[in-house]
């Protein structure tokens, strides 16, 4: 029994101290825009502040999307690079389509609390473009 309850209090500390980097780690590695946005909602968790924080970041990942596709067209040829924005023509429609479709369900909730998360649904959308171009540039520089 008293191997037992050393067991515990060694394990029980090592176990929170685990848990407690593993969270640190999370927080160091979020994109910067995500904790600014996750800052923001935090600071004002009103409806109105919640549908603001995600309209800047729902920018920020917008521009963030546009320098990266700036960057890759200076590292593809010619021939990648019209199959590139022929990619992204099709997403930009793809992307419009889908705002229209979460519009139409979301339309279908009940209660304000639906607006944000109609809000980040559609940032989702630029966001997830937007770390593609990322992991795009990256391979590319292993060229």
């Amino acid at each position: 029994m008293l191997s037992r309850a050393i067991m515990r209090l060694f394990f029980l500390p090592v176990l929170i101290l685990m848990v407690a980097f593993s969270f640190a780690y999370e927080q160091e590695k979020k994109d910067p825009i995500e904790a600014r946005l996750d800052s923001a909602m935090q600071v004002n968790p009103s409806t109105a502040g919640m549908l603001d924080a995600i309209a800047v970041a729902s920018r920020e990942w917008d521009e963030r999307m546009n320098e990266n596709y700036g960057k890759i067209k200076k590292l593809m040829p010619p021939d990648e690079w019209s199959a590139f924005v022929k990619a992204q023509k099709a997403w930009v429609a793809y992307r419009d389509v889908q705002i229209e479709s979460l519009g139409i369900t979301y339309a279908q909730m009940e209660g304000t609390m639906w607006l944000p998360a109609r809000a980040h649904a559609e940032m989702d959308l630029t966001k997830q473009r937007s770390q593609f171009m990322q992991e795009t540039l990256e391979l590319l520089s292993e060229r």
